[in-house]
């Protein structure tokens, strides 16, 4: 195996990389209503009579305010002192999972002495640039159901740090 020449490896040899990727399915939703209950159980939808999908089919991630996120169709207001036949949390009904990918690159360089050197670090945050929709409208009665109102929700933009620290 042949060495790198002293001045190439000092540019090119001895570097650490990670990452940190975080893939997290969306929470389990549920869907309320306005109907009076009189204080009798928290306000629940009930599903439709004909069935249909619980997601809008016509929901397009890369427009989100263009249609809304779940489907009205797929549920009624029941009559007040009716409760709803939704459950609470609707298992198969999620909101948009959570992407994201971390990365970081460091090096350290000598100085003379391994008492002494320098630490480069590059960290790049959401690297791949991914927002989570957040903020679904799950109250039926509401104008703007299914609608997403937030349309970057816990992970911020891409983020990219530099540092340099001495050590001796």
């Amino acid at each position: 195996m042949s060495q790198l020449p002293p001045v190439i490896n000092a540019l090119l040899g001895n570097w650490r990389v990670s990452g940190v990727h975080r893939y997290v399915s969306g929470t389990a939703m549920g869907i309320g209503s306005g109907q009076n209950l009189f204080g009798a159980g928290s306000p629940r939808a009930s599903f439709a009579l004909d069935p249909a999908p619980m997601k809008n089919p016509q929901f397009n991630p890369n427009d989100p305010g263009r249609f809304p996120y779940l489907n009205p169709a797929a549920f009624r207001r029941p009559a007040d002192l009716e409760y709803g036949n939704t459950p609470r949390r609707i298992s198969q009904l999620r909101t948009p999972a959570l992407l994201s990918e971390d990365f970081s690159l460091l090096k350290n360089i000598n100085l003379k002495s391994e008492k002494r050197y320098l630490e480069f670090r590059v960290a790049a945050f959401n690297i791949l640039n991914r927002h989570r929709l957040g903020g679904i409208d799950t109250n039926f009665d509401s104008s703007t159901f299914g609608m997403i109102t937030n349309p970057q929700a816990t992970v911020g933009p891409r983020e990219i740090q530099f540092g340099l620290k001495f050590y001796f």
